[in-house]
């Protein structure tokens, strides 16, 4: 049986972290949607908890661009998503946890 997939399409189950100042903040637990309502807001260091692909939707949302539009933001980085895997061949959630291990220091 499989489990709750990234935008109905991508397994979060095999993905690996490396780099072992990161597993406290790479949070790759599985959520039926990726919108928390702002859950994490009043924790402390609440954003860990969070799935790493809604941080990333969540992020694209403070540009002037996508200010408050969520959908618009979920549409564009599924489809960055759909143009990573017909480029790598790779689960794209895999080559964004790399890259966000590759931009640290």
């Amino acid at each position: 049986m499989a489990g709750i997939l990234v935008f109905e399409k991508w397994e979060t189950e095999g993905i690996s972290v490396v780099d072992p100042g990161l597993t406290k903040y790479i949070s790759l637990k599985p959520t039926a949607t990726l919108h928390s309502g702002g859950k994490h807001a009043n924790k402390f260091m609440g954003k860990a908890q969070m799935n790493v692909v809604e941080r990333l939707i969540n992020n694209l949302m403070r540009t002037i661009r996508w200010t408050g539009k969520k959908q618009s933001a979920y549409r564009t980085v599924k489809l960055a998503f759909e143009i990573i895997e017909k480029k790598t061949k790779e689960n794209p959630v895999q080559v964004f946890v790399n890259a966000i291990q590759n931009a640290g220091p």
